[in-house]
């Protein structure tokens, strides 16, 4: 358990936040590929987030290991191609003093048959819409 005095109150962070924050410390940039679920982002995503946007020092905002740490969006949805999901996420970002990469993002449009086998098969299109996509973070976490 990570515990941290906020004012009179205790903040004690479970053992998994601990780990997860550790790992987003550790890493030069942060790549969300999220499903779209009613045009946002998955609670469990956001949960997650919330958790790693708290400082790590009391009152110290910029201590949380989110602020400007470099970010990638992808998302994948039916006709969406979860654009709404990484709208959201962006303006979250924003919030959370990250540092967006705003282009390229890529949206994977799914069609039913994913829906139906839980199988993420992505078009020779994707693929290379995907690699374009992670040659451009590892230039922009280089800036």
């Amino acid at each position: 358990m990570c515990q941290r005095e906020w004012g009179r109150f205790r903040f004690t962070a479970p053992a998994p936040v601990g780990r997860v924050r550790s790992a987003i410390d550790r890493a030069d940039g942060i790549w969300i590929f999220t499903p779209e679920y009613n045009y946002s982002y998955p609670g469990v995503l956001k949960n997650m987030l919330d958790w790693m946007s708290r400082p790590v020092v009391a009152g110290v905002r910029s201590s949380a290991v989110t602020s400007g740490k470099k970010l990638a969006l992808s998302s994948a949805a039916g006709s969406s191609a979860g654009s709404g999901a990484r709208a959201r996420l962006a303006e979250l970002a924003a919030a959370m003093g990250m540092d967006l990469m705003a282009s390229p993002q890529v949206g994977v449009k799914l069609d039913r048959t994913a829906f139906e086998t839980d199988s993420l098969a992505l078009t020779d299109g994707q693929r290379a819409e995907l690699a374009a996509q992670a040659d451009a973070f590892l230039a922009y976490l280089e800036e």
